[in-house]
């Protein structure tokens, strides 16, 4: 067994699991079933930001792997297929030269095409701006507000900007479109147009996995996901704020 090429392929899949999206359980739970499949005792630590595995290799050599991972949102296609792979691991431990080679392939499927992502965001927005009361009129406002927003957070994402500002531009943005619109008479209430557009920024599953591992006795990755969860929410605040502030002064709406 080369010890050093199962504690890479592992930590790859760990690792990937954790950029897609899933859970802190679901990421060590697989990592120690794959050593386990090929016959090797693993010790497994996982935070939202990183990877600490390892593996005795006898004779007093133990193979230690740190791994940085940035997450990227999530893809449940993605850990479906991840999880698909790690199963027939468990059963059929085939050549790490191949599990490699599955992982490669995993990790480069094709996420939902831009266009399709956009499509999305504007339903979002539609669908929640009418289950929060607002009329018609609101509805079909918040469809260019989403579009803006996704675009520009799209940008700035690609510009590698820090996630914190993107979020105060996106709310920004699509409060003061929303402010617009109705100071325009195209809508007529602001504050439903943008709770519809902001549902498409709210942290819902970074909330959600932050009490999932709570529960489960991850309290340091409940934690971290917590402080995410409402450095995302103070961000949304601070820049519906803005925008709210600047159309008083100019506008007298908001």
């Amino acid at each position: 067994m080369d010890h050093e090429e199962l504690l890479s392929t592992v930590t790859a899949l760990g690792a990937s699991l954790l950029e897609n999206g899933a859970e802190i359980y679901r990421v060590e739970e697989s990592m120690n079933l794959l050593y386990a499949a090929y016959g090797e005792k693993g010790e497994v630590f996982v935070i939202p930001s990183c990877i600490f595995s390892s593996i005795s290799a006898g004779e007093g050599r133990t193979f230690t792997k740190t791994k940085r991972v940035s997450p990227r949102g999530a893809n449940f296609d993605r850990i479906a297929a991840l999880n698909d792979l790690c199963r027939r691991v468990c059963s059929t431990t085939p050549p790490l030269s191949q599990v490699r080679r599955e992982l490669d392939e995993i990790n480069h499927r094709a996420f939902f095409p831009f266009l399709w992502q956009v499509f999305g965001s504007a339903l979002v927005a539609f669908a929640f701006t009418l289950l929060f009361n607002g009329s018609l009129a609101d509805a079909i406002c918040s469809i260019p507000a989403a579009v803006l927003v996704k675009l520009l957070t799209r940008g700035m994402e690609k510009a590698h900007t820090n996630s914190f500002f993107t979020y105060i531009a996106g709310s920004a943005l699509g409060a003061f479109i929303a402010l617009a619109a109705v100071a325009l008479g195209l809508g007529q209430h602001h504050d439903r147009i943008i709770i519809g557009v902001f549902m498409n920024l709210v942290p819902g599953m970074a909330m959600t996995n932050a009490i999932r591992d709570i529960i489960a006795g991850d309290l340091l990755s409940g934690i971290f996901k917590i402080v995410e969860a409402l450095m995302v929410g103070l961000a949304i605040a601070i820049g519906a704020g803005l925008a709210i502030s600047f159309s008083r002064v100019f506008w007298g709406v908001g």
